[in-house]
């Protein structure tokens, strides 16, 4: 069993890398990483975009809406789950 603080530490190092480390929402974790994953791109293409979900190129704004998309889905997907749970 990790202890809490290497959790923590690495949610905050890579976020959903917790989740995954104490197989536990595995598919809420699995998704903030994509988006996340997807942020880092994102920014290397485009370091400084106008806002974050819209870059200066059409692929970088695709990819910041992407990324905006997959947390939705993860927040909806966890949600559910913990509905579901009680």
């Amino acid at each position: 069993m990790r202890r809490p603080i290497e959790v923590a530490i690495a949610n905050v190092l890579f976020p959903g890398l917790g989740y995954v480390l104490l197989r536990k929402r595995m598919g809420f974790g699995l998704l903030v990483m994509l988006g996340v994953a997807i942020q880092f791109v994102q920014l290397y293409i485009d370091p400084l975009p106008y806002i974050i979900a819209y870059g200066s190129t059409y692929f970088s704004a695709t990819l910041g809406i992407l990324v905006i998309i997959i947390l939705e889905v993860a927040l909806a997907y966890d949600a559910y789950t913990l509905a579901k749970e009680r």
